[in-house]
């Protein structure tokens, strides 16, 4: 067998081999740690950021607390209630593999979340808040879990509601949930309703809105497109906690393959 080859049972991969798969698995632990390195700059920025009020933020990143105001009254999709903002996520259930992998888990299929504006408002005043693109951590409103079209006695028809859903959506969103109608699926609804809880974090932009013969600029937070930063929530707890998480998690195993090529090559070349 060739020197410093890897020998892996009855396959010997030469060591221009190992040296190109080595460089690889190198490569995903960088990216690995610069993706925490981010999000740990993002994580500090955040935190030297303090919550403004409305009528004294300026341009620029901000934070905001206050209530969820409407600029028209939307009805969310799958139950039709009155709503600021909504989101909607449908899964199916997966079950399969070999014996030794075999799985059991919810596969997303489907996404979809206002892009209308809303407002959040505090006692000064309020702002439009843009949610195109946006992180969003709010409560689910409703769940349903089900059956579209049951085989057996004990598969549970799904609420009417969600194939009404289903229905309104458009042909590949529809073709995404019929594919899985055989298997059960799971629909839930986020909404943000008047006057609820709302918490803000983005960049406060001018925006000019003339119309006919006037101007005027306001501030919108909307989602910047260089740090790529929009989290609307219904609390301003959890959002550094789930940012120090994927630091230290990317961190850990970002290094540890860094660590585990590098041994792999050294030890072939007789370190």
């Amino acid at each position: 067998m060739p020197v410093g080859a890897l020998h892996y049972g009855p396959i010997s991969i030469p060591l221009p081999g190992v040296i190109a798969i080595s460089s690889i698995f190198i490569v995903c632990g960088l990216v690995l740690v610069y993706m925490s390195l981010t999000a740990y700059r993002q994580k500090r920025k955040i935190k030297k950021i303090s919550i403004s009020k409305v009528n004294s933020a300026q341009a620029g990143p901000v934070k905001l607390s206050g209530t969820a105001q409407s600029c028209k009254l939307e009805k969310s999709p799958v139950n039709g209630d009155p709503c600021v903002f909504w989101m909607v996520t449908g899964w199916f259930f997966y079950e399969g593999g070999s014996d030794n992998k075999y799985r059991q888990e919810w596969r997303e299929i489907f996404y979809a979340q206002q892009q209308d504006p809303f407002f959040i408002a505090d006692e000064t005043g309020r702002m439009l808040v843009m949610p195109e693109g946006a992180g969003i951590n709010i409560p689910s409103h409703s769940s349903y879990e089900g059956y579209l079209r049951p085989k057996h006695a004990w598969e549970v028809l799904v609420d009417g509601r969600v194939p009404k859903f289903i229905e309104s959506l458009d042909e590949n969103s529809r073709a995404r949930f019929l594919k899985h109608e055989g298997n059960q699926i799971r629909v839930t609804e986020h909404i943000i309703q008047e006057n609820d809880p709302l918490f803000v974090f983005g960049t406060a932009t001018q925006v000019d809105i003339g119309s006919n013969n006037e101007s005027r600029n306001i501030l919108v937070v909307r989602k910047d497109p260089t740090d790529m930063t929009l989290y609307i929530a219904n609390t301003d707890k959890g959002y550094t906690d789930n940012l120090s998480i994927a630091v230290w998690t990317g961190l850990i195993f970002g290094f540890a393959i860094i660590a585990f090529a590098v041994y792999i090559v050294l030890r072939q070349l007789g370190f």
